[in-house]
């Protein structure tokens, strides 16, 4: 076994197959480094607000923690779910923009199953405000404000 230089010794690796590759570097004394460095990437994505009011007030609108619901044989349509997919994406999109003032409304207060907690709780741990019920408030089509820039319509 390399004894010296570059060399993570063996260990228990993710895969039998990452195991067999080091346990033939180390046969031929190569020089390696296992898991040792990391490099941050970022995947980039399009975030589309469901509803932006004149104010620049950004609405998502959400009813469930489910996501495609089945109608007949054939079709089916998403609902406007809050899964952890949802939720990972708006907490990225509130890190990356958090001049923008992003709200959700439920028309009722459900409960994530895979959290056990309820969507307003997660609104208020997260720092979302949040309106349960059928409608868009009054109030917040009254607040000062205005669309930000950084929003882009969509095929401009």
């Amino acid at each position: 076994m390399f004894t010296g230089g570059f060399h993570t010794p063996a260990k228990t690796k993710r895969s039998k197959y990452e195991d067999t590759l080091t346990t033939n570097l180390d046969k031929k004394n190569k020089e390696y480094h296992y898991e040792e460095f990391s490099l941050e990437y970022t995947v980039k994505h399009k975030y589309t607000p469901d509803f932006v009011l004149p104010n620049g007030i950004i609405v998502e609108a959400k009813n469930g923690e489910g996501g495609f619901v089945r109608v007949g044989k054939k079709g089916g349509f998403y609902r406007g779910s809050l899964d952890s997919e949802a939720r990972g994406k708006m907490l990225k999109v509130k890190r990356q923009y958090p001049e923008l003032d992003i709200r959700f409304v439920f028309p009722k207060d459900f409960k994530f199953q895979s959290l056990k907690t309820t969507a307003s709780k997660w609104c208020e741990k997260n720092g979302f405000k949040y309106h349960i019920g059928n409608t868009i408030p009054e109030s917040w089509f009254k607040e000062e404000g205005q669309i930000s820039p950084k929003l882009k319509k969509k095929g401009k």
